[in-house]
């Protein structure tokens, strides 16, 4: 069972904000907004490959779609028939980024939850590469889990 916790503060720029519509969906914010330079410098970091392993990894941003803000606590399950070992799990930082390593080159099911906030999406693992999905999650379920 997952546990969920609010993130104090999280809601507070798209509730109160001008970002809401009148249809009360949110303006999507097209990147992650990054707070301070050491989160804009991880960001930039996925045009590395992985140093000519036969693993790749899958990592990037989670943030809300709303503010522009990362989405710290987050969770990121990657999957895929016949993984051994079975699904791989991450959670995103303070920046809201997250890797998951060690992943044979395969296409990976990968689900990002946050609170009662379910997104699915794939991606293909190469060898010695690292895949960048980064995903925007609705505000308005803005609930992080442990």
């Amino acid at each position: 069972m997952r546990l969920h916790w609010l993130v104090a503060g999280s809601l507070a720029g798209c509730i109160h904000g001008p970002t809401w519509t009148p249809d009360g969906s949110c303006e999507v914010a097209a990147a992650p907004r990054d707070q301070d330079r050491a989160c804009a410098a991880r960001r930039t970091q996925g045009s590395r490959d992985a140093g000519g392993s036969s693993a790749g990894s899958v990592w990037g941003s989670v943030w809300d779609k709303c503010s522009g803000e990362p989405l710290p606590g987050g969770t990121v399950v990657a999957d895929a028939p016949g993984l051994q070992g079975g699904e791989r799990t991450a959670l995103t930082d303070e920046c809201g980024i997250y890797e998951i390593q060690d992943l044979p080159a395969l296409r990976y099911g990968v689900s990002f939850y946050y609170g009662d906030v379910i997104v699915g999406r794939s991606a293909q693992v190469s060898a010695g590469q690292r895949t960048e999905l980064s995903q925007a999650l609705e505000p308005s379920h803005a609930r992080g889990e442990i």
